[in-house]
């Protein structure tokens, strides 16, 4: 998670500078990466192939449905929490975050992630499972940092580059 966490502050966001780069956000996406997402994941691969036994296409879809019905939900609001509570935000900042950032973050995997998923649970023996996810993760969570940090970012922080250009976030 903090590789997807440098690219968006560094590509996405034009941190390129390390005056503005933010080193603890990238260690807060470090940490729930090594201590939430992957063990997480992990553990529910695993819970998954013991639920749907085989490799039926319908044992996949079905894999697939609980996966994004059920996992996707509860992991993304655990992150959400977790991030806030990282961040030293208050309950209610973090109840705030959640009603922000939840709904966009949850729709947008939407979008990517069931077919994703359909093609690991099919042609990936679970081993390899995690590390599909992760490479095609590189992506999302360059796409999570960036939007979990554009809504959160106090909108009074102006940042002025080299050249004289004033950068509101």
């Amino acid at each position: 998670m903090g590789t997807g966490d440098v690219i968006s502050q560094t590509v996405l966001e034009g941190h390129r500078s390390y005056n503005f780069f933010e080193f603890d956000r990238t260690f807060r996406f470090v940490f729930l990466g090594t201590f939430y997402t992957g063990p997480l994941i992990w553990a529910w691969f695993v819970k998954l192939d013991k639920i749907f036994v085989g490799h039926s296409l319908l044992s996949v879809i079905k894999r697939v449905a609980l996966d994004q019905l059920l996992f996707s939900p509860v992991s993304y609001t655990g992150f959400i929490l977790l991030l806030g509570f990282l961040q030293r935000l208050n309950f209610e900042n973090i109840k705030e975050k959640w009603k922000t950032e939840f709904r966009q973050v949850y729709l947008t995997n939407l979008q990517l992630w069931p077919a994703v998923q359909l093609l690991n649970f099919y042609f990936i023996p679970i081993q390899h499972r995690l590390f599909v996810t992760k490479c095609v993760g590189i992506f999302w969570n360059t796409y999570l940092a960036w939007q979990t940090n554009q809504i959160s970012r106090p909108r009074s922080f102006v940042m002025q580059s080299k050249i004289g250009k004033e950068y509101d976030y």
